[in-house]
């Protein structure tokens, strides 16, 4: 008889051994680690990078909104809390708001914290600053 026996473990061509096995075992379940944690690191990036995008975003209307409220605008002269509301309706928090020329110029800093919450956990807000200006006539 020159078959294989039943319980011979040496290596056929075409088969996997015990030991074959086990290996393709760990690379299957390290390469499915490695996929993990490279997607984990992709959606945190880009959650930071859209948290930026509305801090930017934020801060820009905010902006507008104050120096819309100059009484070179025919505003009302509350450019803080126009620029609050704005950023607020944007989903940013207003950081200060600067009146360095008022009623030409204004300036002001918001922030956005991310959305997913182990990014909030481990990274800090997205703060962003604009100014608008007005041009008297």
């Amino acid at each position: 008889m020159n078959g294989p026996r039943c319980g011979d473990t040496r290596s056929r061509p075409g088969r996997l051994g015990a030991a074959d096995g086990g290996v393709a075992l760990l690379t299957m379940v390290g390469g499915l680690v490695v996929s993990a944690v490279a997607l984990v690191a992709v959606v945190a990036a880009t959650d930071l990078s859209v948290a930026a995008a509305r801090a930017r975003t934020a801060a820009d209307a905010a902006a507008l909104a104050a120096a819309g409220q100059s009484p070179l605008a025919a505003g009302v002269d509350d450019p803080a809390g126009a620029a609050a509301r704005v950023a607020l309706a944007n989903g940013a928090h207003l950081e200060a708001v600067t009146l360095g020329a008022w009623p030409v110029r204004v300036e002001v800093t918001v922030s956005v914290s991310p959305a997913a919450p182990l990014v909030r956990s481990l990274a800090p807000r997205a703060r962003a600053r604009a100014a608008a200006a007005l041009r008297p006539p």
